[in-house]
C-alpha cells in the first residue's frame, strides 16, 4: 500500500461552509507532490423506506450543478452536532416525516480523491407523515 506523508499545509481559502488548502506530500518514491483538499464538516443522509420497498426522495436545487435533482434527504453537520440528531432534523424538516426506527448504515466518502467530508449514512423505517 501507498501511503502519502504530509509535508505542509496552507490554508488558501476559508468560506462560510468549507475551507481549502493547498498541501505539499512526499509521495513514496521519494518525489513531492501538491494536493488540494476541500475541508467540509460532514453531513448526513437518511433513506426513507416504506415497508413495501418505496423510497422517499426530495427535490432540491443545486447551484454547482445548475438543476435541480433528486436526492435522498440530507444535511450538513452543525459542528459538534450528533449525526444521528441531525438526520431525524433533516428528514423532518425536508419531508414531513419521522421515522419510528432508525438504523445507523455507516460511512461514506463522497469525494475522496479532493474533499475530507464524511457523510453518515441512516436508513428510516417505520414512518408516519408530521
Amino acid at each position: 500500500m501507498y501511503i502519502e506523508q504530509e509535508l505542509s499545509r496552507e490554508t488558501v481559502f476559508r468560506g462560510r461552509i468549507v475551507n481549502v488548502r493547498g498541501d505539499i506530500a512526499l509521495l513514496h518514491d521519494g518525489r513531492q507532490a501538491g494536493r488540494e483538499v476541500v475541508e467540509h464538516p460532514g453531513g448526513v443522509c437518511i433513506i426513507p423506506i416504506e415497508p413495501d420497498g418505496t423510497l422517499w426522495c426530495v427535490r432540491q436545487f443545486r447551484y454547482p450543478m445548475m438543476e435541480e435533482l433528486i436526492e435522498f434527504p440530507a444535511g450538513k453537520l452543525e459542528r459538534g452536532e450528533d449525526p444521528l440528531a441531525c438526520a431525524i432534523r433533516e428528514l423532518s424538516e425536508e419531508t414531513g416525516l419521522t421515522a419510528g426506527r432508525v438504523d445507523y448504515l455507516g460511512p461514506m466518502y463522497p469525494s475522496p480523491g479532493f474533499c475530507d467530508e464524511i457523510l453518515h449514512l441512516y436508513l428510516a423505517r417505520d414512518l408516519t407523515e408530521g
